[in-house]
């Protein structure tokens, strides 16, 4: 064999290797679930992803009163101070409802 052949062995090899590993990758979620096509925007969020958050917001796991108890403690954990704000006006206690939510999608 001489050097030529063995490049193009090489080459060849390397060229359908590659074109087999691309094409035994899993399907995408958009392959998998047509709606969520539909539902993808421009932020790079896929479409099961907005779909899952939408159905997550319209839940509710704590009521008003635990809301206000959890409000109270964030802010005695990060107060407002003369340079930054408080917790709650980073929307802590949001952001712990929407944690405390069992995923169920």
């Amino acid at each position: 064999m001489n050097r030529r052949d063995s490049l193009k062995a090489l080459g060849i090899g390397t060229l359908s290797a590659t074109a087999l590993l691309a094409g035994c990758g899993p399907k995408t979620a958009v392959e998998t679930n047509p709606e969520a096509e539909a539902t993808a925007d421009t932020t790079g969020r896929q479409g099961y992803e907005i779909v899952r958050d939408k159905a997550l917001l319209k839940e509710t796991y704590f009521d008003a009163h635990e809301m206000a108890t959890i409000g109270v403690l964030a802010d005695l954990i990060i107060p407002r101070d003369g340079r930054s704000g408080s917790a709650t006006d980073a929307k802590v206690p949001d952001f712990i409802a929407r944690r405390a939510l069992p995923e169920r999608l």
